[in-house]
């Protein structure tokens, strides 16, 4: 029987791929952890607006979908079983209290008016073709 080099290479693999995840590479918490550091150069509407919201219906809350506003200014949107992940900038400008999204996969930019600011809801405004209003929950 012919020894065979690469079976005892699966074990520090196992061992490699163990210390990697577990140990070197950062968590969503961690992630989120670095990013409130920033906190302090945000204006107070956008102190208000940084954290996980989603659209305040059950179909939304029940599929996972949720908006990330981090205080260093990067916005993610998480789809469906993270099937839609999209990245940008966000800020609010104080004066009109208008929440400018820009994606980095597209040219255009969301734009809502904020209509209403809870600790735990948002009322948002977008104009367009016609006015539509939606409501954001915090996520939990």
């Amino acid at each position: 029987m012919k020894f065979k080099w690469y079976k005892m290479l699966i074990f520090p693999f196992i061992i490699f791929v163990y210390v990697l995840l577990h140990f070197i590479i950062p968590t969503e918490n961690e992630n989120e952890k670095n990013k409130i550091k920033y906190i302090n150069e945000r204006n107070f509407i956008e102190k208000k607006i940084v954290g996980k919201w989603n659209f305040d219906t059950h179909q939304s809350v029940y599929n996972n979908r949720f908006h990330l506003f981090s205080a260093d200014g990067s916005y993610t949107y998480h789809g469906s079983d993270n099937s839609k992940i999209y990245s940008g900038n966000w800020y609010v400008n104080v004066n009109d209290s208008i929440l400018y999204i820009k994606r980095k996969d597209t040219i255009n930019n969301s734009i809502y008016k904020l209509k209403k600011i809870e600790s735990n809801m948002l009322v948002l405004e977008k104009k367009g073709k016609y006015v539509e209003f939606m409501n954001w929950t915090r996520y939990k």
